[in-house]
């Protein structure tokens, strides 16, 4: 009598071409592979309790991982390589912060790696890996559309893709938090020139941002307070540099208040080539924009702070109008000063308070601004994706800008879910 077993899969020889290793952290990140009867090259066997925290920066892949090899558990450092020899083509034999590596993850081990003197212990994933996810994985890393999913998005709940919206926006405002922390330290904890650079900064857009920053370090805003609001505009004007070899009367009386100024506290302007007009509408010119700082600025004092505004408080400072009643900023750069200042400036702060109280007025600020209009979001509606407010309009930004133009759709959930669909 003849007996049908069932046939077996060899996967040592499955091929996985071009392995990443991206590829591979994400993989142990998220144990996709077989985790029970793990055993080490050498045979023994291996429990993973913790595959440990992701390093993003210098030293082991992830650390305080938690193994147990033997019948004994293992506290410490997780490195991941494509070849275990890549230890040594990595010159980790000479860096004492991989002393402490527990356990080596390797695709393919092609030779032994000591520390000390004792072998580490490696767990080789090839045997192991799902050839069918690696190959959905490497076609998807392949297109050349103008996102890596294009063709397959509109196949995702839009559940998922409405999480990863969030995901992305959190990260993006965590990012921006992490640069203003920095200024602040910078600036000697002091919240009212954060304040008053992170301003400037919106008013510049991309293309002055950097010399508007310029000019609120060469002219701190205690300095405008100092001498009275009236003075802001020729103070702000004076140290861009933009009141050198002017002609026009109505500024030439500013151009002798300035010249004052610089006897009395002996500034240093700035080079009027800083200013940049190439790309902008007369309305964005540096001579309009630091006009239309000045005129926020003056609602500003020394005990000035945006955090503890209401949401409609906040929308109203930048609803300035001028003497004929019409409103001196639009309503479109008001909305991207709430968007590019004030929200990140809230996040940040709901960081610096270990109040998330200030996170969420940033998010329900976002929710209640329109949706920018730029050429990106125009492509994601084309994939008939829902743009409702600033809030999906940042979140998009973010996943365009930073996940799939570097296509890491192993960190994207609409990535994992595709490969996962695939499985």
């Amino acid at each position: 009598m003849e007996i049908n077993l069932p046939r077996l899969i060899s996967f040592k020889t499955t091929q996985f071409t071009d392995m990443k290793e991206d590829y591979l952290h994400q993989i142990w990140l998220t144990k996709r592979f077989p985790s029970n009867e793990l055993h080490t090259v050498d045979g023994r066997p291996l429990i993973i309790h913790q595959t440990g925290w992701h390093n993003h920066e210098s030293g082991p892949d992830f650390f305080n991982g938690s193994i147990e090899l033997d019948g004994i558990k293992w506290s410490g450092n997780i490195e991941i390589h494509i070849k275990s020899s890549d230890w040594y083509a990595h010159k980790h034999q000479h860096d004492e912060a991989y002393n402490n590596v527990i356990l080596h993850v390797v695709y393919s081990h092609d030779q032994a790696v000591l520390i000390e003197g004792e072998e580490i212990p490696t767990l080789e994933l090839k045997p192991i890996l799902d050839s069918r996810h690696w190959s959905s994985y490497e076609s998807l890393i392949k297109q050349t559309s103008w996102i890596p999913c294009e063709s397959q998005i509109n196949t995702i709940d839009p559940f998922f893709i409405s999480m990863q919206i969030e995901q992305a926006l959190v990260i993006r405002l965590a990012r921006k938090s992490e640069l203003l922390e920095k200024r602040f330290q910078l600036l000697g904890r002091n919240l009212q020139q954060l304040q008053y650079e992170v301003l400037a900064q919106a008013f510049g857009a991309k293309i002055n941002a950097m010399p508007f920053v310029e000019l609120t370090q060469r002219m701190p805003i205690k300095t405008i307070w100092r001498e009275g609001k009236a003075t802001s505009y020729p103070l702000l004007m004076g140290s861009a540099g933009l009141l050198e070899g002017i002609v026009e009367p109505d500024l030439k009386s500013m151009q002798d208040e300035w010249k004052f100024y610089l006897l009395k506290y002996r500034f240093d302007s700035m080079e009027k080539s800083s200013w940049k007009k190439k790309g902008l509408r007369p309305s964005g010119f540096p001579e309009i924009r630091i006009k239309q700082f000045a005129q926020v600025i003056n609602q500003t004092n020394t005990d000035f702070s945006f955090f503890d505004k209401s949401i409609a408080e906040l929308k109203q400072f930048f609803q300035l109008k001028d003497e004929s009643g019409n409103e001196i900023l639009t309503k479109g750069f008001q909305n991207l000063m709430l968007m590019n200042a004030i929200v990140p400036l809230l996040f940040w702060y709901g960081d610096y308070k270990s109040d998330e109280s200030y996170k969420d007025k940033a998010i329900d600020l976002l929710s209640d601004l329109p949706a920018e209009n730029n050429t990106i979001i125009q492509s994601w509606k084309k994939l008939d994706l829902k743009v409702k407010s600033a809030f999906d309009s940042q979140g998009l930004l973010e996943l365009k800008n930073e996940i799939c133009n570097y296509k890491k759709c192993l960190n994207c959930k609409i990535g994992v879910k595709l490969l996962d669909n695939g499985k």
